[in-house]
């Protein structure tokens, strides 16, 4: 039995997330001027969700479909987000980025599926 009202919560807090990595994406990879902003907003984010005990509910359970349970996935995500704060960012971390970009779309799959009732 699933919670078609959880997953579509998760759904969309997946969905912004997404949309914020690839808005970084797009201007790092076309040149147009380094957001800063957004970047530090992304950074944030990860290091929210590497965090392993957090009191949010919601962010516990992203985390643990993002990034997982284990110490090896956290330091991953900690790191990424350490670098996103660089004052430029290098070629491994937008490699970084694009696999965080196709998890979420992964992630985001089986939310829908959950919320229509389907098993995966």
């Amino acid at each position: 039995m699933t919670n078609p009202g959880l997953y579509s919560g998760i759904y969309q807090q997946i969905r912004e997330y997404a949309e914020l990595v690839d808005s970084i994406l797009v201007k790092l990879k076309t040149d147009q001027g380094d957001d800063k902003s957004l970047r530090f907003e992304l950074a944030d984010l990860l290091a929210e969700l590497s965090v392993e005990r957090t009191d949010t509910l919601s962010t516990r359970m992203i985390a643990l479909l993002v990034i997982g349970d284990d110490a090896m996935g956290r330091a991953r995500w900690l790191r990424l987000s350490n670098n996103l704060k660089a004052e430029k960012v290098a070629t491994t971390t937008i490699y970084e980025l694009e696999k965080l970009a196709q998890l979420l779309e992964q992630v985001q799959a089986t939310a829908v599926a959950k919320m229509r009732g389907w098993s995966l």
